[in-house]
């Protein structure tokens, strides 16, 4: 993966909801981890194959497991931006 400029969280990086489609291509989708911090890169477009263009990211946040310690509970997407 390239490097990254910044990260954030989802909703403070975007004004309004995202959905898969809508999602600018200069960014990587990732999770976080609420109990370790720890981060993770997403491959976004399996995630677009799967459950659709018009999805919002959000509403698969509750499915989010973080490979480090396991927890399911309060995880977030964060998004990443490439130099452009």
């Amino acid at each position: 993966m390239p490097a990254l400029i910044e990260t954030e969280n989802l909703g403070s990086a975007f004004s309004e909801p995202q959905t898969f489609g809508a999602l600018p291509q200069w960014y990587y989708l990732g999770g976080r981890c609420y109990r370790c911090k720890h981060e993770g890169w997403l491959d976004r477009y399996e995630l677009m194959r799967r459950h659709g263009k018009g999805c919002y990211i959000v509403r698969l946040s509750s499915k989010l497991k973080c490979l480090g310690c396991g927890n399911r509970e309060y995880n977030t997407f964060i998004v990443g931006r490439m130099p452009r």
